[in-house]
């Protein structure tokens, strides 16, 4: 991905239920525009569709609609040796695997 530099920017994900916290974090000076790659298999773990959510940005107060999309990025600015914490509440898609067995 052009638009991220793992040398740079630290991202990772955290869910429970149908809230969903992407965090990314500056290690540069420079304010950077990334864009973030979700594979599916996140997206399935998570138990949600591909698609646009409303988020907040947890640290400004921004509200934006962003992607979790396998096929799109989730794109976000983070200012010079800053970080962003983006809340997502997702609609659940399908019942956990260990719901449906019982």
């Amino acid at each position: 991905n052009p638009h991220f530099d793992p040398h740079r920017i630290y991202t990772y994900l955290r869910y429970v239920d149908n809230e969903i916290l992407l965090i990314a974090v500056n290690f540069d000076h420079s304010a950077a525009h990334v864009e973030i790659n979700i594979p599916q298999l996140a997206l399935d773990m998570m138990h949600i569709d591909n698609g646009e959510y409303d988020a907040v940005e947890l640290l400004s107060g921004e509200k934006s609609t962003k992607h979790l999309h396998c096929a799109l990025p989730f794109s976000t600015k983070i200012e010079g040796s800053g970080a962003v914490v983006w809340k997502i509440k997702t609609p659940r898609k399908k019942t956990s695997i260990l719901k449906q067995k019982k």
